[in-house]
């Protein structure tokens, strides 16, 4: 063996040495593929070895042969490189993980790629994600993200390596957590104290090549959608990707395998209004693919092409000189049922097509893809600025739609330092469905340091959205302090598309008999603001109880204007008070009006039970004394009907019919 030519080989290529790969004998390193230093990534000799002799399938040439949380893995394993009998960590020192108003907690002493979840029903409960000292960590938050805490009593997930993803149930009672394990696998975690405490629930997958894991829960119309609920958990293994799809809550999973994709990592996953799958993904000869399921994700289509890149899987720029910057993708889909409803989006970033491979030449910027035809078609637009791209990179974008239907897109940008090097984080938001983006808001007060430990700024930040609440999260080396995570919550309010207003007039109270018709009632919508979107109408219960049938005339009404509310009843109808609404929605905005109705009985059926104990009906009994009598006669004459009891023929019920 010669280890001085392995130790100049190691160098060249730009892998760390480790003195363990002094033990590797000539069988061993025979088992390195001839261009496996084409991928570059920081994980030493010995352990490639190892990787190789359990991972027979991995592939033999190229970028990205190696899982992409292979440093990770090693890092957690062998705690660092030895460099001439000495261990050389490449983990920073830290104390807290900073989010919100950056608000300290207890954590590692490092964290980057990050991942956050809001509560669907109670956006007090926040939880979060991070690679940290020793694996895997999440975070819980009882108060919106004012103040955090570790889960699991300050520790890690047992035996867990990195890339968390976070998600909730439709219903909020359940928390997701997906991590790689420590010697690989996607592992499935639950939590049923809103992140508190986590428990495996399932091993998705144990293969050593498993990488970069996403997680998606389908929330969309749940009582009608019936994917509604569904976990949907996209990685590759080996660079194919696979996605898994769980029925009951994250215990069991299936899997499909996309043989058609070739070599690829980073994907995500969204549905759409009608549970419909999308699987994005990379390939990295520079391909932005999607593959459709039309059952749920139990199947899916061949895979289609949404976009070339002029990066393939990853390139160098001054802020990412070692880790380099991954072309992974984000996808969302607007279930607001406004303007834009039904458009998937997608996101990427990708460089310049002058960049010529070295990082000072390359030049980063973010791609964002739209689609109203269910993937048929797509359009492109940029989230920021473009005529400054030679001075200013932008990478690591996370996407996100709101419940105005704003598109919300997340990402580093260097433009507060002329070197490239020092990047904040900066915020877009498109109102129009992705066509044009609003000018970049700056959300980090700080600019980060610059710093070189191989991993850098990770591979992803995340955001999460519940109604208008925004909060992203990421990876931070502001002056001062160490690599944390952050978060901000943005609150973003709807004011330039105004709003509607309901006005039912003075007959939403009325008496209804068993058998007639209600008033018609006049509904007027007024426009606030310049609001001028449609807005549609439907009852509340739907559908209507039994013995009633009604519609509302004139809609969607794009305001100022009225709609009329007509209703009939049948002898089916139950005799007493009920509550109906009348509802109307415009994309988020939701108002209504309550129509309170009596149904009162007629005449004719008082006839055979007057003051008849042994045929009393309490449902006749209007006025609740226990007799059907001369009161309840007179509540009854509400319903305007034909007298029956005119036995004076004058023609008024009155007293003198009275028995």
């Amino acid at each position: 063996m010669d280890y001085n030519r392995l130790y100049a080989d190691s160098v060249a290529a730009s892998i760390p040495w480790d003195d363990r790969n002094l033990g590797l004998t000539k069988e061993q390193l025979d088992k390195l593929p001839p261009k496996d230093f084409e991928d570059r990534q920081n994980i030493p000799i010995f352990y490639r070895v190892e990787l190789r002799e359990n991972n027979p399938q991995l592939l033999k040439a190229g970028k990205c042969q190696y899982p992409r949380s292979g440093a990770e893995r090693f890092q957690l394993i062998y705690g660092g490189f030895i460099q001439d009998g000495k261990r050389v960590l490449e983990r920073k020192k830290g104390s807290d993980i900073n989010l919100g108003n950056e608000v300290g907690v207890s954590s590692p002493e490092y964290a980057a790629e990050t991942a956050i979840a809001i509560n669907p029903v109670n956006d007090s409960l926040v939880i979060a994600g991070a690679n940290g000292n020793g694996g895997q960590w999440h975070y819980y938050s009882n108060d919106g993200g004012a103040t955090w805490t570790p889960s699991g009593g300050a520790n890690p997930i047992a035996d867990s390596c990195c890339d968390p993803t976070m998600a909730w149930s439709p219903d909020g009672t359940l928390a997701y957590g997906v991590t790689l394990g420590a010697a690989g696998g996607v592992w499935f975690y639950r939590s049923t104290d809103n992140g508190m405490n986590w428990t495996r629930t399932a091993t998705i997958s144990s293969s050593g090549a498993d990488d970069k894991e996403y997680i998606h829960v389908d929330h969309y119309n749940c009582g009608t959608n019936p994917n509604c609920g569904n976990i949907y958990v996209s990685w590759h293994q080996g660079n194919v990707m696979r996605l898994a799809r769980s029925v009951d809550n994250g215990q069991n999973f299936s899997i499909f395998v996309h043989n058609d994709s070739g070599n690829a990592i980073g994907s995500d996953v969204t549905s759409d209004a009608s549970g419909h799958v999308y699987h994005f993904w990379p390939e990295t000869s520079g391909t932005i693919y999607y593959a459709k399921s039309t059952d749920g994700g139990a199947n899916f289509g061949s895979k289609i092409s949404v976009a070339n890149t002029n990066a393939q899987f990853e390139y160098p720029i001054p802020a990412m000189d070692s880790r380099n910057v991954f072309v992974y993708v984000s996808a969302t889909t607007d279930l607001t049922g406004g303007t834009y409803h039904d458009r998937i989006y997608a996101c990427w970033s990708d460089h310049d097509n002058a960049s010529t491979g070295s990082a000072t030449n390359n030049h980063s910027k973010i791609v964002v893809a739209r689609s109203a035809d269910s993937g048929q078609s797509w359009q492109f637009s940029s989230p920021h600025e473009t005529n400054d791209i030679q001075t200013v990179d932008r990478f690591n974008p996370w996407m996100e739609v709101d419940g105005n239907g704003y598109l919300h897109v997340v990402y580093y940008d260097t433009r507060n330092d002329a070197q490239r090097r020092n990047p904040d984080m900066y915020h877009s938001i498109s109102k129009d469905g992705g066509q044009t983006f609003e000018t970049p808001t700056r959300i980090t007060s700080v600019s980060s340091n610059y710093f070189d430990d191989g991993f850098q700024w990770g591979d992803y930040n995340g955001m999460a959205i519940v109604g208008n609440e925004v909060r992203p999260i990421w990876t931070d080396n502001r002056p001062g302090g160490s690599t944390l995570a952050y978060t901000r919550e943005i609150n973003v309010i709807s004011d330039d598309t105004g709003d509607f207003s309901l006005e039912g007039g003075n007959n939403t109270t009325q008496n209804i008999c068993r058998g007639g018709s209600l008033d018609p009632v006049q509904i007027t919508v007024g426009a606030i603001d310049g609001f001028n979107d449609p807005v549609t109408f439907a009852f509340d219960p739907s559908p209507l109880p039994t013995g009633f049938s009604g519609a509302i005339e004139n809609q969607p009404l794009t305001p100022p204007g009225t709609v009329t509310v007509t209703m009939n009843t049948t002898e089916a109808a139950a005799l007493g008070a009920t509550a109906i609404r009348v509802v109307g929605t415009s994309g988020s905005l939701t108002h209504d009006i309550t129509l309170n109705l009596t149904v009162l009985a007629g005449f004719t059926e008082f006839r055979h039970l007057w003051r008849d104990a042994n045929n009393f009906d309490s449902r006749f009994d209007l006025d609740g004394n226990g007799v059907i009598d001369v009161l309840d006669f007179v509540d009854a004459t509400n319903c305007n009907q034909v007298p029956s009891f005119d036995k004076e023929e004058d023609p008024l019920s009155d007293a003198a019919d009275l028995p």
